[in-house]
C-alpha cells in the first residue's frame, strides 16, 4: 500500500492508519501497532511519539503507508511534514529500513540515512510505499530508494540482494528510466515495485511470473523496465 505525503483518511484494523484533516487531530496518525504493544484491535491507537518512538513530540505527520501478509504480519510508514521518514512492524526481512533484521520493531524508527543507506541525509521523503517484505520510497529530487527483501530483483538496482539499508533505484544504463527522470510516486508488491516519472511513464522490477511488469513478456527483471503503453 502506498501514500503521497498528503492528508489521507484509512480506516482501523489490523496494519491500517488515519491522518484526520481539519480538527485537533491533524497531523497525528492513529494504528492498531506502534504503540509499543503487540496486539489486535479494532479500535484506533495513537501511534507513539517521543519516548521510546523515533517520532518527536509534535511532529506533524502528513503521509501514511501501510501493508500486510495474510497472516497479519505488515509494515507501516510515516512521513513528516519536515520529510522524515519513519516506519515500524515486522522486521524479519529490514523493511523497516533501520539497518537492522530479523527483529520487529513495536515503536517507529527512523528509516536509515546517510552512511549504509542510499537516502542522502538531506533527503526530503515525499512518497512511501510499503507491504510485509519490501518498502520504498521517492524524494523531492525524484529518486526511489527500496529497502527489505529482494528476491525478485523488484530493487530495481541490478541485483537480488535484499537490503536492510535503503539502496538507490537505478536510472539510465541498463535501466529503462532515463537518468534525468524524476520519478513522483512508487507502489510494492511482495515481489514486484513501479514508479511513475513526472512525464506520465510507468516502469517496473521485479517478478514477471504472471506478465505483471506490463511489457507483454513474462521475463522477470532487475532492472526498471517500461510498461508499454499502445493504442488498444
Amino acid at each position: 500500500a502506498s501514500t503521497a505525503a498528503a492528508t489521507t483518511l484509512v480506516g482501523a484494523g489490523e496494519g491500517s492508519l488515519s491522518l484526520l484533516k481539519n480538527s485537533t487531530l491533524a497531523g497525528k496518525t492513529f494504528r492498531v501497532k506502534g504503540a509499543g504493544v503487540f496486539s489486535n484491535t479494532g479500535t484506533p491507537t495513537l501511534v507513539a511519539v517521543g519516548g521510546n518512538s523515533a517520532i518527536p513530540s509534535g511532529t506533524k505527520l502528513i503521509g501514511v503507508a501501510a501493508g500486510t501478509s495474510q497472516i497479519g504480519q505488515g509494515v507501516t510508514c510515516a512521513i513528516s511534514s519536515s520529510g522524515k521518514l519513519y516506519c515500524w512492524g515486522a522486521n524479519s526481512n529490514g523493511a523497516v529500513g533501520d539497518g537492522t533484521s530479523g527483529t520487529n520493531r513495536l515503536y517507529p524508527v527512523a528509516v536509515a540515512v546517510g552512511g549504509n543507506s542510499d537516502i542522502p541525509t538531506n533527503a526530503v521523503i515525499k512518497y512511501v510505499s510499503t507491504n510485509n517484505v519490501t518498502s520504498c520510497a521517492v524524494d523531492s529530487l525524484g529518486n526511489g530508494y527500496c529497502w527489505g527483501a529482494n528476491y525478485s530483483g523488484q530493487f530495481g538496482n541490478g541485483t537480488t540482494t535484499g537490503s536492510s539499508y535503503p539502496k538507490l533505484i537505478t536510472k539510465g544504463g541498463d535501466s529503462a528510466i532515463p537518468a534525468n527522470a524524476k520519478l513522483i510516486s512508487v507502489a510494492t508488491s511482495g515481489q514486484d515495485v513501479c514508479v511513475l516519472d513526472d512525464a506520465g511513464n510507468m516502469y517496473c522490477s521485479g517478478s514477471n511470473s504472471a506478465g505483471q511488469l506490463g511489457n507483454g513478456t513474462t521475463t522477470s527483471s532487475s532492472y526498471p523496465i517500461m510498461v508499454t503503453k499502445g493504442d488498444r
